[in-house]
């Protein structure tokens, strides 16, 4: 599989890179063969054919390629046609020997990687045999399918220099090719608990995009919807999970209605504070960000995580004054203000007066002039309970009657 593994003395049916026929990278999984060899076509169908054969129990069987791009045989033979040709001659081959056998096991074939791009020459002979799977694993997460099927140019295919598309409108006008030459049965084969999610620590962005998704499978022309993601998916909680199994099997239900539903029900009468506190949380994440996607170097990104941090460790102190004094509950308070100051929070909501802030974001001055004023306002903030310079807070109003 994944494993690195010795290399192999029938090379010869491997790819053919820079002159060598090797491993890629020393891992079977992600090594592509060369299709142009007639041994390696008539063993391939051969395998398929006899696992079909010994396991009637498989409705469809899935056919890929290597699971990493850019390494295409570059031998003479195969450089004459496209990867999409000759995966799709396979296919018919395939689809031929089984039909051979009496077998009416459907097939699976993958949009993936180099195979996002259509073939030139070849076309699947016999489409009820097969199933299309979309996998757009360089796509983008901060944002759900759009609620139509963008048209838009792709680029020109590059044997083993291609770039993986990154956009949703990139990702689907790819498919859209697909779909002007295959008009069979069709789905998504999709990520977003696969890493993305690792980017969003509250679970709410992430099961957004996800619900939005899978209610504009049908926009896309998709007949289905496969997750390709961790198991244990579940910290904070197992929102994201029970959102796809309803959005697919309940579209009826709104978000929202997942939402009260799930919260209400995992966290009891207090839901709602949880709620809110993911939600702040949510605002801070950026998903696309922790996917690799976009400069590695962000301000926003830089703050936003800093705020972040300091709520977690907000969360993670209350709890440990739990069975306190009061004095402990105020310590423990303390301490997380303190951790607040420390990351350089600023106080940034609108006030009514003018705020004159100190070169340490504590102290400062304000004038304000109220009229008929009922609310709250925040004028200062990086405080503490306590101070360890010793300095107290001083508070000098004048209040004006105007009559």
């Amino acid at each position: 599989g994944w494993m690195e593994a010795p290399a192999t003395k029938n090379s010869r049916y491997l790819a053919q890179l820079d002159g060598k026929r090797q491993l890629f990278h020393n891992i079977p999984l992600n090594t592509n063969l060369c299709y142009s060899c007639g041994e390696v076509i008539s063993s391939f169908v051969e395998r398929v054919v006899s696992y079909a054969k010994a396991n009637p129990q498989v409705d469809y069987l899935h056919i890929w390629l290597a699971d990493e791009c850019n390494n295409i045989c570059e031998c003479e033979e195969c450089q004459k046609t496209t990867l999409a040709d000759q995966y799709v001659h396979l296919l018919n081959l395939i689809d031929q020997a089984l039909t051979s056998e009496g077998l009416e096991t459907r097939i699976v074939f993958l949009i993936y990687q180099e195979l996002l791009w259509t073939p030139l020459q070849e076309k699947l002979q016999n489409e009820k045999r097969f199933t299309l799977m979309f996998a757009p694993i360089s796509r983008v997460f901060m944002e759900s399918y759009p609620d139509h099927m963008p048209e838009g140019p792709i680029p020109d295919y590059r044997r083993n220099r291609i770039e993986l598309p990154t956009t949703l409108e990139e990702n689907l006008a790819f498919l859209s090719r697909w779909q002007n030459v295959f008009h069979g049965d069709s789905f998504v084969y999709d990520y977003p608990l696969g890493r993305a999610h690792y980017g969003d620590i509250s679970y709410l962005k992430i099961a957004r995009t996800i619900y939005g998704d899978i209610h504009n499978l049908g926009v896309l022309h998709m007949d289905g919807y496969i997750s390709c993601q961790e198991l244990r998916a579940a910290l904070p909680n197992g929102f994201p999970n029970y959102v796809m199994g309803m959005a697919l099997s309940h579209p009826e239900i709104t978000f929202e209605e997942l939402v009260d539903d799930y919260f209400r029900h995992a966290y009891g009468a207090e839901y709602r504070r949880v709620l809110e506190y993911l939600t702040t949380l949510s605002k801070l994440y950026d998903c696309d960000y922790f996917n690799g996607k976009g400069p590695r170097i962000r301000e926003d990104v830089h703050q936003s995580m800093k705020k972040a941090l300091a709520l977690c460790l907000l969360l993670l102190c209350l709890p440990l004054a739990a069975g306190c004094s009061l004095q402990g509950i105020a310590d423990a308070y303390g301490f997380a203000l303190d951790t607040l100051s420390a990351m350089g929070l600023e106080v940034t909501q609108q006030v009514l007066g003018t705020r004159e802030q100190g070169a340490d974001g504590i102290t400062g001055s304000y004038q304000a002039e109220y009229t008929d004023f009922r609310g709250k306002e925040v004028i200062f903030g990086n405080a503490s309970l306590g101070d360890k310079a010793g300095r107290k807070i001083t508070i000098r109003c004048q209040m004006d009657d105007p009559k």
